[in-house]
């Protein structure tokens, strides 16, 4: 099923949980990961996923010793592996809370003392790019980061990480990123994929692995950040054991 399906899908599942009726005029482009909608559509798919992270700040800022923002690279720091992670739509910081402070320090436990951390900036992670497939400036950033990063690190060894929108913008660095980067990236985890199954280019294939629920909508295309998107924490130990062994 297209993209432009599952959301309406998604924006009638908002608009029979609303207090308020939801106009029902809205424009659909038949453009698959593109969709236009009626204002106060967009306005209740946008609260819905600032909710979700706000949510996700509040339960889990003040337990974890991790900062959500990670400036490793940009200070000119290397060490043996260098994590560089998008955060999903409204997360804060650079790695956003939840799984993106969760799978950064997770890997620091696994390989003490040997990793450094870099956060996808500038990378505004807003609902439009979301829709639009991942955010053009963010998978910019990272495509330049990871070339940053081998520039000033050489002997460094890269994994990457995404979380939704942060997923998606993987997705689309991975395009940009030349293919001489491609040894250099050891590990990619990607967590509540919106783009699940979706093939990387070349020698990265073989290096991703997905972590997506089962009740998790937004695997399936489906813009709808309820429970399902929003435990992806728990599968941080998992994931970070599991990229630690790649390095």
């Amino acid at each position: 099923m297209q993209f432009t399906s599952l959301a309406l899908l998604a924006l009638s599942a908002l608009a029979i949980a609303a207090p308020s009726p939801v106009p029902a005029n809205a424009a659909v482009s038949s453009t698959t990961q593109s969709v236009e909608m009626d204002s106060a559509i967009y306005s209740r798919l946008e609260k819905a996923f600032q909710d979700a992270a706000v949510g996700k700040q509040t339960s889990t800022v003040s337990a974890r010793a991790g900062s959500d923002v990670r400036n490793d690279v940009i200070n000119g720091q290397c060490n043996d592996i260098i994590l560089i992670f998008a955060r999903g739509t409204y997360g804060s910081g650079n790695i956003g809370t939840g799984i993106g402070v969760a799978f950064a320090d997770n890997l620091i436990a696994q390989r003490p003392g040997k990793v450094a951390v870099q956060g996808v900036q500038p990378y505004a992670a807003l609902i439009s790019g979301y829709l639009a497939g991942g955010d053009e400036e963010g998978a910019n950033s990272m495509a330049s980061l990871t070339a940053k990063a081998v520039s000033q690190c050489p002997n460094s060894k890269i994994i990457w990480g995404g979380y939704s929108q942060g997923a998606q913008v993987t997705h689309k660095a991975a395009a940009r990123i030349s293919t001489s980067l491609h040894s250099k990236i050891y590990a990619i985890a990607l967590f509540g994929d919106p783009n699940d199954g979706q093939a990387f280019p070349g020698a990265l294939n073989g290096k991703v692995r997905t972590w997506c629920h089962s009740n998790d909508p937004i695997c399936d295309g489906i813009p709808l950040p309820i429970d399902g998107h929003l435990t992806y924490e728990a599968d941080a130990p998992a994931a970070a054991a599991w990229a630690a062994s790649r390095v």
